[in-house]
């Protein structure tokens, strides 16, 4: 089954997205999270420094979900691709939970807002609508 090009490329666009915000996160830990998620840093420079190496796996999470969703797109598989791009949204929601948790507000404009776009362009890519 072949889905419409536009979901394609809409799918390889949202690709870039986790990409580019996991390699600044893997590249600039501190301006993630202070300045972009408004998170706080902890006072203690040890914990500083554990919560900015967490920040930096959570780069490399987003980097290996935007290239995942890169070998599903170079590969023609549409599927595969609207399950990733599902689970795109699927990490959206959770990210936003703990943005709210965390600062208690910023989800809606950081995290969710992405849900539904995610989502529409996943079940079209899996042939659901």
């Amino acid at each position: 089954m072949t889905s419409h090009p536009l979901l394609r490329t809409a799918a390889l666009t949202i690709s870039a997205f986790p990409i580019a915000l996991g390699s600044l996160a893997l590249l600039n830990p501190h301006y993630m999270l202070v300045e972009m998620f408004e998170f706080p840093l902890p006072p203690a420079p040890a914990d500083q420094k554990v919560t900015l190496n967490q920040m930096r796996s959570f780069g490399i999470r987003d980097i290996f979900v935007g290239a995942a969703c890169l070998g599903a797109w170079y590969r023609g598989d549409d599927v595969m691709l609207g399950f990733l791009v599902l689970m795109g949204a699927g990490l959206a929601v959770g990210d936003g939970f703990a943005q709210r948790s965390a600062v208690g507000r910023g989800q809606w404009g950081k995290h969710w807002v992405f849900v539904p776009v995610l989502g529409g362009v996943g079940v079209g890519l899996m042939g659901w609508v």
